[in-house]
């Protein structure tokens, strides 16, 4: 009969049938609980005519992993589905195909009910195991770092704010006063932006780490040969104020630096 003892795996004459990854069972496990008469290996199963029409009719109703053979390692074996594994308890005894199959009823009953677990897709790999186990304590400390980088921000707009307020308190006129409330202000002039915002806004495709350097020193570059002015503004949780240049600056510099890329890259031969 079939022993559930509420555990996870399906337990057959006090033999315990091997699940791999995807829940499938694997058939040696099962010749042990049948008996383990050499006229019932899986091999002879295996090459029946009628296993074959099953296992072509499963595959086309989708089931292409309804049956796998690994070769080496560990977990060698033949691992099979639901249907194909009470196929195979037939083909062993009509006795024994009984006994496997309400052992799978059981199953799914003891399951809805909550007294059996769902079954753990890493339970027959230890290493898969322990993967798992490290990702979830990734995932942990990228949610703390989240946190903390958010505390970090209010903490640094807090700061930028004293700074301000301090800066315009010593200020020597009032004009002086006016020039730093305006550098550190949440808002930048009308038609001035930063670059990486700028590109952002406008839907321009991101730059690689290289290719943005070249595009910051075409910026500088226009910017010092047009003899604009240099304009700094802080943006929201920075501490620094950065440069801030026209649109037509970064338009210009963005074209230099696209052209270049276009000049690097190597056309396609034509296919004869």
């Amino acid at each position: 009969m079939a022993d559930e003892q509420h555990s996870r795996n399906l337990v057959i004459g006090n033999v315990t049938i091997l699940r791999d990854a995807y829940g499938r069972y694997n058939l040696s496990t099962l010749h042990r609980a049948g008996g383990h008469e050499d006229r019932h290996k899986p091999s002879h199963w295996l090459i029946n005519k009628s296993t074959e029409e099953l296992i072509s009719e499963l595959k086309s109703q989708g089931m292409n992993s309804c049956l796998e053979t690994i070769h080496g390692g560990a977990k060698r074996g033949t691992y099979v589905s639901e249907d194909l594994a009470i196929s195979y308890a037939g083909w062993i005894s009509p006795k024994f195909q009984l006994i496997v199959n309400r052992a799978f009823i059981a199953m799914r009953d003891l399951r809805q009910q909550g007294f059996l677990p769902e079954p753990d897709p890493f339970e027959n790999y230890p290493e898969m195991r322990a993967i798992r186990s490290v990702m979830i304590e990734v995932a942990k400390t990228r949610d703390e770092i989240a946190v903390v980088r958010g505390a970090v921000s209010d903490v640094r707009h807090d700061i930028d704010a004293l700074r301000t307020a301090q800066k315009i308190q010593e200020a020597q006129s009032e004009e002086q006063a006016a020039q730093i409330a305006a550098m550190y202000s949440r808002t930048r002039p009308a038609g001035r932006a930063w670059p990486k915002q700028w590109m952002k806004d406008t839907g321009r495709g991101q730059l690689s780490a290289i290719l943005y350097d070249d595009f910051l020193a075409h910026c500088r570059r226009i910017e010092k040969d047009r003899k604009e002015p240099d304009k700094y503004f802080c943006p929201l949780n920075y501490t620094w104020p950065l440069r801030c240049y026209s649109f037509k600056v970064l338009e210009d510099a963005y074209a230099e630096t696209t052209k270049q890329l276009s000049l690097l890259r190597i056309p396609r031969r034509r296919q004869a």
